[in-house]
């Protein structure tokens, strides 16, 4: 399958991603792990071909790994994005642990519930992100990898400048259909 990472974007849909003011994105902790694994369960249950998680593993995980895997560092953070108490979207920065590889960061698990869709919150997780990226001293690109297919979040990550560099045939198998993984690349 040929994956064409280019998509136009008119006003209309640039004014449909202003910041709302009943959102904030924070830094999520330890203590926001009930919370944000409902969330990701929930992700992984609506949309099971963009995680490499099933969602049995997801409901398996331990309340404290959970926990610890939310703990900032210098080097990973998740944020979120609430509307009022409700937590409506994630997305993880993680930079890559191996000397060799410390240029790069990786973003992960990026969800915005559909009922929050159309509210520019996925625009504002990943500038959240892109923000920490560019605050990190001698990191130089930041990475991430969309399903084929996905033309709205490909579409929200050209806008913010991610590039296409590749397509990885078959990288998931959900329910017995091959995937191909988009890679995309934002330079620093």
């Amino acid at each position: 399958m040929a994956v064409v990472c280019q998509r136009k974007t008119d006003n209309r849909e640039l004014a449909s991603m202003t910041t709302m003011n009943d959102i904030e994105i924070r830094t999520l902790t330890s203590r926001h792990a009930e919370v944000f694994q409902a969330t990701r369960i929930r992700a992984v249950r609506a949309f099971p071909e963009a995680y490499l998680i099933d969602v049995e593993e997801e409901i398996a995980a331990p309340l404290e790994e959970v926990a610890q895997r939310l703990s900032p560092t210098a080097n990973r953070c998740v944020f979120g994005a609430f509307v009022g108490d409700s937590l409506a979207g994630i997305v993880g920065l993680v930079r890559e642990a191996r000397s060799k590889l410390q240029h790069k960061a990786f973003i992960w698990g990026m969800y915005v519930d559909p009922a929050y869709h159309r509210r520019g919150i996925g625009h504002q997780l990943m500038g959240a992100a892109l923000s920490l990226a560019k605050s990190m001293q001698g990191l130089r690109r930041v990475g991430l990898t969309v399903t084929a297919g996905n033309t709205e979040a490909i579409g929200l990550y050209e806008t913010l400048g991610f590039k296409c560099w590749g397509t990885e045939p078959a990288a998931l198998v959900v329910d017995g259909v091959d995937l191909d993984d988009v890679h995309m690349s934002y330079e620093l």
